[in-house]
């Protein structure tokens, strides 16, 4: 909310002046711009990300034990754990939807267990306040279990992905930097999933379209296992077949 230069440079001062018995605690889904590099260099700040928020798998068995849900098998807290990646408000949605779900089907469909509580909690919170630009770079680029600038150009017909990936990463848009130059992203599973489904559900064609299109960017790129999973997807079996017959020699 606060992006006027004259406040933030105010912000940025202040911080600074501080003394050391006074504390600020900052709290946005955004990064804002007071002067955080400075701070952190001197070791005046802490700064926690959304990863550093995430339950570990004995934080969720302890929130379901202190929300009072039924005893939950170590078995379903795993999968929980492994389904949300830690996203708590992801557990709380999980938590509740499996109140209604019966032990025996608890883990025979959580992989496949959606609860229908997150599509809209992720369409109000998160979608519905983006630029409609931006929800189409998302839901194109959702189909990706890893990604680039490059694979998201060929996807969106964009230019400038590098910097989209990079500034919804800085937003907190559940997309995480999988390597430590920044080149490669992905999104939480999740959230992934929620894109993919939208995207299936509202044109079919361009679905295919762009997992046949993701195919030949690995192929060309010689990244055959993402390449083989994409041209499966889009359900081009004769390219599957020619991916295999490329990458079989280096498979063996």
């Amino acid at each position: 909310v606060l992006t006027d230069r004259a406040v933030l440079a105010f912000w940025r001062d202040l911080l600074l002046k501080l003394p050391d018995h006074v504390q600020v605690f900052l709290a946005a889904r955004v990064s804002p711009d007071v002067g955080i590099p400075r701070l952190t260099v001197s070791d005046r700040i802490l700064v926690l990300s959304s990863h550093d928020l995430c339950f570990s798998e004995d934080e969720v068995q302890s929130f379901f034990v202190a929300t009072g849900s039924e005893p939950t098998p170590p078995s379903v807290i795993k999968a929980i754990h492994r389904c949300t990646e830690g996203w708590p408000a992801a557990i709380q949605l999980f938590r509740l939807g499996l109140a209604r779900m019966s032990p025996t089907d608890v883990l025979k469909e959580l992989d496949e267990y959606r609860p229908r509580e997150l599509a809209d909690y992720l369409t109000e919170c998160v979608l519905d306040g983006l630029a409609s630009d931006i929800r189409i770079f998302l839901q194109r680029t959702s189909l990706l279990n890893r990604m680039n600038a490059q694979v998201c150009n060929t996807l969106t017909g964009r230019s400038d992905s590098q910097s989209v990936l990079t500034r919804l990463e800085k937003q907190g848009l559940f997309v995480n930097a999988i390597d430590e130059g920044h080149v490669w992203f992905r999104y939480h599973s999740l959230f992934a999933t929620q894109l993919r489904e939208q995207l299936l559900t509202e044109d079919q064609a361009r679905f295919r379209t762009l997992h046949r299109q993701a195919a030949g960017w690995f192929h060309a790129n010689g990244i055959y296992d993402d390449a083989m999973h994409h041209a499966v997807s889009a359900n081009d079996l004769s390219f599957a077949a020619d991916i295999l017959e490329t990458w079989s020699d280096k498979l063996v």
